[in-house]
């Protein structure tokens, strides 16, 4: 689907009867908003697949425009250019609780997962489904 994650998510997470979501909860890991990337999202065509889908939506995303080690001592936290990109669009889109699971390393630029997020965004995507249940 290139930059349109709407149509794996009807394809794969949709039952094909009932076009009731099979899934607890969604989360998206690209560091891109669901349809369209950030350079032509469109929240309309993302709302409507997530209505139709009808569950919990999360967004993580790696550090991109600094290192762990900038992040963990700015006092802005987040790059502004990140916010904006993978924080904000994907929020209009429909998603909640975005965190970071991922740092850049200074020295060589690799992005490490941070197995403490990880491990956060595991529980709340497990929470999040037990709500959904409840």
């Amino acid at each position: 689907g290139g930059l349109d994650f709407s149509v794996p998510i009807k394809e794969y997470f949709m039952d094909p009867v009932t076009g009731q979501g099979n899934i607890d909860t969604l989360v998206n890991l690209t560091g891109f908003s669901l349809v369209g990337g950030p350079a032509s999202q469109d929240a309309k065509a993302a709302k409507d697949v997530l209505m139709r889908l009808n569950r919990p939506y999360l967004v993580s995303v790696p550090l991109v425009f600094q290192s762990f080690t900038e992040w963990q001592e700015s006092e802005l936290g987040l790059h502004p250019v990140q916010v904006a990109l993978q924080v904000a669009l994907p929020e209009i889109d429909g998603a909640i609780e975005p965190l970071i699971y991922a740092g850049r390393d200074g020295t060589s630029g690799r992005s490490i997962p941070m197995q403490d997020r990880i491990n956060a965004l595991a529980t709340r995507a497990l929470n999040w489904s037990k709500l959904r249940k409840k």
